[in-house]
C-alpha cells in the first residue's frame, strides 16, 4: 500500500514539474517574444502612439514598471516594447488626486498619461466589520476614527467620524436583533461603505466617565452593555483627601432593561436596581450604597472609549 502511494506522489510531482516547465516555455517563447527591445525600434520610422499601463495607484505606490509601449509606422505596422525600458517623469503618488505623468523614449518622442492616486483602504479604526452606535445621538463618533491607508498598509490619514457626512445613516430607531444597516461616506472623493447597528447604547462598546464629591473621586473604567441585556461594570474609588490612598475597585456583571416611560435603561445587579442610564444625556447614575456601602448618588457623563466587539 505504501509503495503504491509513493509511486502516485512521484507521478503528481512529475506532472507539476512538467506544467511549470511548459509555463516557462510559453512565457519566453510566446509572451516574451511579443516584445521588441527599445534599442531595436527605429524611432525615425516608428512613433510612440499609446501607453498601456495601470492608471490607478495607491498613495505612496512606487513608480510603475509594468506596461506596454505601442509603436506604429506609416504602414500601421505595430511594435510593442516593455514600459520598463522607457523613462517616466512627473510621477507623484504622495497624495490622492488626479495627475499626469510623462513617458519618454527619446528627446523627441513622449506621451502624457493621466492617472489617479487613491487610498488602498478606507476603514473604521480597528478594522471593525460592524460598528455599534447609540440611539438618536451616535456620540461614539466623537472618539471613533476612520483610517485611510497607503500602498504599504500604513495609516496616512485619520478622520473623526463626527467630522464626516454620512449617506444612509439613520440612528432614529433601534436596529432589529440579528440585522444590520449600511451607510456610506466619501473621503477625498473616495467612497467607503460600512455596516452598523443602532442600540439604546452602542452594544459591546466600552464607555468611561468620572465623578467627584467632597471625599472621593470615582471613575467608571468599564461600562459595557450587550444586546442580550447583560453587561459589565467596573467602578474605581479613591479618597481624594489622601494622596497615597489605595484605589478601591468594584467589578460586577449587570443586567439592563429599557424603561419606556422615561426613555432610560434600568441597571440591575444581584436582582437589585442599582442605577439607570439616560439615553439622551449619556448619563449613568449609580447608587453608591450598593457598590461601596455609602449613601452617595454617583452621576457619570459617559464618553466612548473603545469598541470591544
Amino acid at each position: 500500500m505504501s509503495s503504491s502511494n509513493s509511486k502516485s506522489s512521484k507521478s503528481w510531482i512529475g506532472i507539476i514539474l512538467i506544467l511549470c516547465i511548459v509555463g516557462v516555455i510559453i512565457y519566453f517563447v510566446v509572451i516574451n517574444n511579443q516584445y521588441t527591445s527599445l534599442s531595436d525600434v527605429d524611432l525615425n520610422e516608428f512613433t510612440l502612439t499609446e501607453v498601456q499601463m495601470d492608471k490607478e495607484f495607491y498613495v505612496n505606490a512606487p513608480k510603475p514598471e509594468f506596461g506596454t509601449l505601442i509603436f506604429k509606422n506609416s504602414e500601421n505596422k505595430e511594435k510593442k516594447v516593455k514600459l520598463s525600458e522607457a523613462t517616466i517623469t512627473n510621477f507623484d503618488s504622495s497624495k490622492v488626486g488626479d495627475y499626469t505623468l510623462t513617458v519618454s523614449v527619446s528627446e523627441e518622442q513622449s506621451l502624457n498619461v493621466d492617472y489617479k492616486v487613491i487610498y488602498k483602504d478606507i476603514r473604521i479604526a480597528g478594522e471593525k466589520e460592524i460598528i455599534y452606535i447609540s440611539l438618536n445621538n451616535p456620540f461614539e463618533f466623537e472618539n471613533m476614527n476612520v483610517e485611510c491607508t497607503d500602498y504599504n498598509d500604513k495609516v496616512v490619514k485619520s478622520v473623526f467620524m463626527s467630522d464626516i457626512t454620512f449617506d444612509g445613516l439613520d440612528a432614529s430607531q433601534v436596529t432589529p436583533q440579528d440585522t444590520t444597516s449600511q451607510a456610506k461616506a466619501v473621503i477625498d472623493n473616495q467612497e467607503f461603505v460600512f455596516d452598523y447597528v443602532v442600540g439604546y447604547i452602542g452594544y459591546g462598546n466600552n464607555y468611561i466617565g468620572s465623578f467627584s464629591d467632597n471625599n472621593y473621586t470615582y471613575n467608571v473604567s468599564k461600562f459595557i452593555l450587550n444586546q442580550d441585556g447583560t453587561g459589565e461594570l467596573e467602578v474605581l474609588r479613591k479618597n481624594s483627601r489622601l494622596e497615597l490612598a489605595e484605589v478601591e475597585s468594584k467589578q460586577c456583571v449587570i443586567y439592563w432593561d429599557y424603561n419606556d416611560q422615561n426613555q432610560s435603561l434600568t441597571i440591575s445587579y444581584n436582582d437589585l436596581e442599582i442605577g439607570s442610564y439616560d439615553i439622551e444625556s449619556h448619563t449613568l447614575r449609580l447608587d453608591a450604597y450598593t457598590i461601596f456601602a455609602n449613601n452617595n448618588q454617583l452621576e457619570f457623563e459617559l464618553v466612548f472609549f473603545e469598541s470591544i466587539n
